[in-house]
């Protein structure tokens, strides 16, 4: 008996022990035989599923499927650990790890709430989706499909650390200073890596409240690190630093600085005199002078 005799022989068999197999459903349903069972499982495909491969979500993710004319119901459900565990899209597997919809007339549609779940943020998610009838005396499983191992949750602002040198007299952020530049530096991190971090923006205000620089720093993504030397003007100096990821989370630092300008300096017996306060100076002969100097009055 030749191939093809032989292959349309055994399915007429199968066919004929189990009438409710129905063939020819375009190319949505293929019968496959359990070798080890000898049972049969209809197969087909989800005819769509959103959202793609590969995206980025955050906050309310809308899961939208396409499915079968008969479908009745369709289950969702979510993977962080690429499929070794399924969960409803609340985070739990009890009383049910899956999340039902049983109405149609708005699509075969339900919104993930990435942020409020129970669910871990910051690793790559598989979404899987079937497609039930209502066929007596169980439903039957027509379709099913799945969508993953690209997709990252990020509900987690990236995290940003700022130093000022020199160091401002009250402390890290916050004081004074006498120099009229100063170098801000950073670091950042975001999950699940810092590649995700889009940009780095410093905004440098007056103490008015008036724009001196906004200046925005591209960071490469293979660099978690910046830096940038900043002019103060006279006064107080109002500086915020935002680091924005991919999801579009920010995290901000910001300082105050006041910068003093000193004050004219006059070379005096070889020492030099700052006006204001007591001050000492070595004269020629070694003899140590103390002396309470005062600006002179202006004309």
């Amino acid at each position: 008996m030749k191939i093809r005799e032989r292959a349309f022989d055994q399915l007429a068999r199968v066919v004929s022990r189990s009438p409710w197999i129905v063939l020819g459903i375009a190319s949505l349903v293929t019968v496959a035989a359990g070798a080890a069972s000898g049972t049969l499982r209809m197969e087909t495909r989800i005819l769509d599923l959103v959202p793609r491969d590969g995206q980025l979500l955050t906050a309310d993710v809308l899961i939208d499927v396409t499915c079968p004319d008969d479908t009745r119901f369709v289950r969702f459900q979510v993977s962080p650990d690429d499929g070794a565990n399924w969960y409803n899209l609340e985070g739990t597997q009890s009383p049910n790890d899956y999340t039902e919809d049983s109405d149609a007339s708005d699509g075969w549609s339900q919104i993930w709430s990435t942020a409020t779940d129970a669910l871990p943020d910051g690793v790559a998610y598989r979404i899987r989706v079937t497609a039930w009838d209502e066929q007596n005396p169980v439903a039957h499983l027509i379709g099913e499909d799945q969508v993953g191992g690209g997709l990252v949750v990020d509900n987690t602002p990236p995290s940003l650390e700022i130093a000022i040198a020199p160091r401002p007299t009250d402390g890290p952020l916050t004081g004074e200073v006498f120099q009229p530049e100063i170098t801000l530096t950073g670091s950042f991190f975001d999950l699940p890596d810092s590649a995700r971090v889009v940009g780095i923006t410093i905004e440098h205000r007056n103490e008015n409240g008036d724009y001196v620089s906004d200046s925005p720093i591209h960071i490469p993504a293979t660099e978690f690190t910046f830096s940038r030397v900043l002019r103060m003007l006279e006064g107080r100096n109002y500086i915020v630093v935002t680091a924005t990821d991919e999801a579009g989370l920010t995290s901000s630092e910001s300082a105050e600085i006041h910068y003093l300008v000193p004050e004219e300096a006059y070379p005096i017996f070889g020492a030099v005199i700052v006006w204001g306060g007591i001050h000492s100076s070595v004269l020629p002969d070694q003899t140590v002078h103390c002396m309470n100097i005062h600006r002179p009055s202006r004309l």
